[in-house]
């Protein structure tokens, strides 16, 4: 979660720190649920705020570009474009940041995580002058007045506190902290009781009066570490799962954790990590539904064959039926149906064998000797068959064994290069998909983002000017000649700091600057990189860019 109130906080005061002064350039949509805010910062208009009121997963952080699709855009809240922003607050203990800008309208970002998240464009008066949902329903009304959720004087005075604590001694300690001190959320509220050694489950009425003390301390602990937040980001199985302001101690061995300066980079890596793995998760589950309808049929095929060998007469009964004919050949004639004899083959005493009444003997066990040699023929086809689909079905498992272990884009990307052709055959990828990859070097850095290199001039200008996109990222060493590297981006989502740094130092790799200790690198998105006519092979013109000191190296 990464609308928790103190985080939302602590997110508008560096939000604050940026934005007071710059101008709202734009406001538009270009996906469900999300609004984009471009503005412009200190004469750039390359800046933009991401939010999202999708009740499932709210979000709001801070890039340092923008990147506005060419079709379905949608622009919004028209009258706040031109505006400046004059500050960024959060609204006392509640999940609504505020840009007030100037003249007296304010755009409030309800970031609830429920279906009433909205943004909206109010007044001086609080009437709703626009809205990103519910426009029909809201356009024209007055914002309700909210009542105050929490006051912090239940943090200073112990009888109050306890007040609030045993409104309900049937209540077990997490619920009645919770309620008590409801900005604090589960997480928060099951540190404070974890870092004082409280079994949460205990029942408020079992909490002696030291009890109560012990918490209420621990809370003005916890709240005044989150002043002075320390940013990271908790990951399970790299999903990630909390944006916490301070180290959580009660978080097991499971998570794995980054820190991060500053809430808006750990808000930008929460929500980028998101989308790559809900990426591969929709990717993972499409194959792997498919892989095992697949196994689902070879493996009744495969028990079909079982079955059919363990009930088939073996070949040998019938041969030797065939020798007992002939050897009791004195005592038969045509017209017969059956004929019983002393098996003295298999010293089992005596079997009736079924006669063809047609035939002469000697054709009745003809008949048997031919039934022999054709149930030896299909029995090892059977077995061939039997062995084969043992083997598919095996192969099957290895499949979905391995499918099932991919956690991220990049590892379901990397199933499917290295099984291409088994999944052609198996027709789960089509034959479009199996096209030779670009003509270029390929790299995957952090995030499971690709990066692509150029070999040569005419290879260079192929790479910029047919396969990057608008709003993939364009690399060049500064000053020096050298391949042209594009970092491959993902739909909107920024790339993380890490694949920038990688993508500049394979650039200054694939440069006459390789032995360099530390190498300038030239970036900017690849609508600002032009080829105007006349230039030679692997020239181009930039514009917007942006600069960072690497050192040369391969990922």
């Amino acid at each position: 979660m990464i609308t928790h109130y103190f985080t939302l906080k602590a997110l508008a005061q560096e939000l604050d720190i940026v934005l007071r002064g710059a101008i709202v350039a734009q406001s538009y949509s270009q996906q469900k649920n999300e609004l984009i805010i471009a503005v412009d910062v200190a004469g750039e208009e390359s800046s933009s705020l991401a939010v999202s009121v999708n009740p499932a997963f709210n979000y709001m952080y801070f890039r340092q570009r923008t990147s506005r699709a060419r079709k379905n855009v949608v622009d919004l809240f028209h009258e706040s474009i031109g505006t400046k922003v004059d500050r960024v607050v959060v609204q006392s203990h509640d999940r609504v940041v505020a840009f007030e800008l100037e003249g007296g309208s304010t755009l409030l970002f309800q970031l609830y995580n429920t279906a009433a998240s909205n943004i909206l464009l109010i007044d001086r008066e609080k009437n709703i002058r626009d809205s990103f949902k519910r426009k029909g329903e809201l356009l024209g009304t007055t914002l309700p007045s909210g009542e105050e959720r929490f006051t912090e004087r239940v943090l200073d005075d112990r009888s109050t506190f306890r007040q609030m604590m045993r409104r309900d001694s049937t209540q077990q300690a997490l619920a009645a902290l919770k309620q008590t001190v409801p900005v604090l959320g589960t997480v928060y509220a099951r540190e404070i009781l974890f870092t004082i050694g409280m079994d949460e489950k205990l029942t408020v009425e079992t909490l002696a009066d030291i009890d109560m003390e012990k918490i209420q301390d621990e809370v003005k602990r916890i709240v005044h570490d989150i002043g002075l937040p320390k940013p990271r980001v908790y990951f399970k199985d790299r999903q990630p799962v909390f944006l916490s302001l301070i180290p959580l101690q009660h978080f097991s061995s499971d998570y794995t954790v980054e820190e991060f300066k500053q809430v808006n980079d750990a808000a930008a890596v929460f929500v980028a990590r998101s989308f790559r793995i809900e990426g591969a998760e929709e990717e993972k589950s499409r194959l792997l539904g498919k892989l095992q309808d697949i196994l689902t049929r070879a493996s009744r095929s495969l028990n079909a064959t079982h079955e059919q060998l363990e009930k088939a007469t073996p070949a040998e009964e019938y041969a030797r039926f065939g020798q007992l004919i002939m050897a009791n050949i004195h005592v038969l004639s045509k017209g017969m149906k059956e004929i019983t004899v002393d098996d003295f083959f298999s010293g089992n005493g005596y079997v009736t064998i079924a006669l063809e009444p047609h035939l002469l003997p000697a054709k009745n066990a003809e008949r048997y000797f031919e039934k022999a040699k054709k149930t030896r023929i299909a029995r090892k086809e059977s077995e061939e068959r039997l062995a084969e689909r043992t083997k598919q079905v095996n192969r099957l498992e290895g499949l979905v064994q391995e499918l099932e272990r991919t956690e991220t884009r990049n590892d379901v990307k990397e199933f499917t290069t290295t099984h291409r052709d088994e999944l052609i055959r198996m027709k789960l990828m089509t034959k479009k998909t199996n096209e030779p990859p670009p003509p270029f070097r390929i790299f995957i850095v952090a995030g499971g983002l690709e990066v692509w290199v150029g070999k040569n001039s005419a290879n260079n200008d192929l790479l910029t000017m047919k396969y990057a996109k608008p709003n993939d990222l364009w690399f060049h060493v500064r000053g020096a000649g050298g391949s042209h590297t594009v970092l491959k981006v993902a739909g909107s989502v920024p790339p993380p700091k890490e694949a920038i740094r990688q993508a500049a130092s394979i650039a200054a790799y694939y440069s006459k600057m390789r032995k360099a200790g530390t190498v300038p690198v030239a970036y900017c998105e690849r609508k600002y990189v032009r080829k105007p006519k006349g230039l030679k092979e692997g020239a181009v013109v930039i514009e917007r860019e942006e600069m960072v000191f690497v050192k040369p190296r391969l990922p």
